[in-house]
């Protein structure tokens, strides 16, 4: 009877188990020792569908999970900030167009410039 390579699995005539191929380093080992890889996808762990080794199993990299932020505080009801002396009130709003002064021969007139359309107007 001729005897045939069993790679690192373990062979037993009282209690038989079946053989398995690792998926990465192609030895043989029983299917009972081979595990399947998983790796980090978003928030949970995924099965990589990878049967592997003991040696060549991998722990799953943490730079691939993702990060999982928690909720906003409540936000409180009729807040009253504290008042800063010197401050009249909340700000204007800005100008929605921009004035500047030009100075010509014939006198002051002032430049505006429309922010929508781009266009410079002039203001005698």
């Amino acid at each position: 009877m001729a005897w045939r390579p069993h790679g690192r699995a373990r062979v037993s005539a009282r209690d038989p188990r079946a053989f398995g191929i690792c998926d990465r380093c192609n030895f043989q080992y029983n299917l009972q020792s081979l595990t399947w890889q998983f790796e980090w996808q978003g928030a949970q762990l995924q099965n990589r569908r990878i049967l592997v080794c003991p040696i060549c199993l991998d722990v799953p990299q943490e730079n691939l999970r993702s990060i999982v932020l928690p909720p906003d505080p409540v936000p409180v009801l009729n807040p009253r900030p504290p008042r800063v002396p010197g401050e009249a009130g909340p700000t204007p709003p800005p100008p929605t167009a921009a004035s500047l002064l030009l100075i010509t021969n014939g006198g002051t007139s002032h430049l505006l410039i429309d922010d929508d359309d781009d266009r410079l107007i002039v203001v005698p």
